[in-house]
């Protein structure tokens, strides 16, 4: 019938890409995005008080429990607010000009901890990386909330001196 349409002058329809396909099979009620950000997060919260129970692990030569664990519930934190967006909204939201340096740090720390971890076995460099990816999720969650980098920026020089 479209063929005919064609024919006679009708509308021509686009034809449907891959990623267009994906979009209208994955379309998620408001219900299921919330049981989805729920669950992702909750997952992110209980990998992230795991990974305490490793610390002890970590002067001992043995961090890749400790790195695994908490690089785990970053990613599902992260995945989280996917669920609530929809996962290109939130890359693109990443990758805004206010925080894309926060979340580039967060995402490569993220990496390095895990490579540290389960590729030289390096402890130093594993806790080095599990410092900056924490505070590069704190960053980048202050980059959501209006004033709160500012207001953070202003209290540390107050606390310093500067």
């Amino acid at each position: 019938m479209s063929a005919f349409k064609n024919l006679l002058g009708g509308k021509k329809e686009e034809e449907k890409t891959f990623v267009d396909d994906m979009r209208e099979s994955c379309k998620l009620s408001y219900r299921e995005r919330l049981y989805g950000f729920g669950i992702m997060f909750s997952v992110g919260c209980v990998l992230g008080i795991m990974s305490t129970f490793f610390v002890w692990d970590i002067p001992k030569g043995k961090p890749a429990a400790f790195a695994i664990t908490y690089s785990l519930g970053s990613l599902c934190a992260i995945g989280s607010s996917a669920f609530l967006a929809g996962p290109w909204k939130q890359i693109k939201s990443m990758m805004k000009e206010t925080r894309i340096i926060a979340s580039s740090v967060y995402v490569v720390a993220i990496g390095f901890t895990l490579y540290f971890a389960l590729g030289p076995n390096e402890p130093v460099l594993v806790l080095m990386c599990i410092i900056i990816q924490f505070l590069a999720g704190i960053w980048y969650c202050l980059s959501y909330i209006p004033y709160a980098r500012r207001c953070v920026k202003s209290t540390l020089g107050g606390m310093v001196g500067v």
